[in-house]
């Protein structure tokens, strides 16, 4: 996570992936939402900075480099390196484009590997107790399939066994859409969410989601506490039963793990050396100002 400072509290995050067979994550998990990202992070990246003038000269920039920035501050990767691994840009592309998967180029958010995605919980209270009213109002008239596991909040029973059939699936999409539409940025990313679920549904593959924890950030990791090994709620080592779902035993002590961090981008004078940086950005920048100099402006 990245949104937190050092020692400040992380929220609980869902990662998801629609795991569609792809010939860019054969030789991994891609049933696993945490594996699928690990792995196509560099892919992603480079599409999403392809559409936000981030790419330049074989590079992608982690933001587009300020005149004034030191050279060794300057962060980013160089594309052809990263994606050798999937055989190249064009086969990444081509792969992508024509992936039934590929969820997230449908609103052109990214157009290469848009199978996976995450959304936290900014607002946890807000969104617990919301999901606690849509379940409790609905649950009566749901079919077996449809139902999910019994928690207390309802939001843990949502993530404990996936991938969801379609009956689910639908469920979902009824409760976080009215959680979207009254609250659109108490959960960032979960209108991705939403589209991945929507795409799931629509091209018949599972989707696959995980909860993960809550933590907090140190400087080089990030802690998260123990929880409860079935439905990830926060539990004491000592609790005899979870009182969110009513496992015994079965705590998972508190572990420390790396932060996601800045990956695939460092600091490209440690990749190009500081003369080609240099002569990259001078490069960038002239093409931003002859871009802006043919901009019209409009008449005063």
């Amino acid at each position: 996570m990245t949104s937190a400072a050092q020692g400040e509290a992380t929220p609980e995050f869902v990662r998801w992936t629609i795991a569609q067979p792809c010939p860019l994550r054969e030789e991994s998990n891609w049933r696993d939402p945490e594996q699928t990202e690990r792995l196509l992070r560099p892919v992603r990246e480079v599409g999403e900075a392809r559409r936000q003038g981030r790419a330049f000269q074989g590079v992608v920039f982690q933001d587009a480099p300020s005149m004034r920035k030191p050279l060794d501050a300057v962060c980013g990767f160089i594309i052809e390196q990263s994606l050798a691994y999937f055989g190249g840009e064009e086969r990444v592309a081509s792969q992508c484009d024509r992936c039934p998967a590929n969820a997230l180029a449908r609103d052109h958010s990214s157009p290469l590997a848009g199978c996976y995605g995450m959304f936290y919980l900014a607002d946890a209270g807000l969104i617990l107790s919301q999901i606690e009213r849509l379940v409790a109002c609905r649950s009566g008239n749901l079919e077996p399939t449809a139902r999910f596991e019994k928690t207390q909040p309802a939001w843990y029973g949502l993530w404990i066994s996936t991938p969801w059939c379609k009956a689910q699936i639908q469920e979902l999409l009824a409760i976080f859409d009215a959680v979207f539409a009254e609250t659109p940025h108490a959960a960032p990313g979960l209108a991705q969410f939403l589209l991945g679920l929507r795409v799931s549904q629509e091209i018949g593959a599972p989707m696959y989601a995980r909860l993960l924890p809550a933590g907090t950030r140190l400087p080089h990791a990030w802690k998260i506490g123990s929880h409860c090994k079935r439905c990830k709620a926060s539990r004491p080592l000592r609790d005899p039963q979870c009182k969110v779902c009513g496992l015994r035993g079965d705590v998972c002590e508190g572990r420390t793990r790396k932060v996601h961090g800045s990956r695939p981008h460092y600091p490209l004078v440690r990749q190009l050396g500081a003369a080609q940086v240099q002569a990259l950005t001078d490069a960038y920048w002239a093409t931003q100002v002859r871009h802006e100099k043919n901009i019209p402006r409009k008449a005063e």
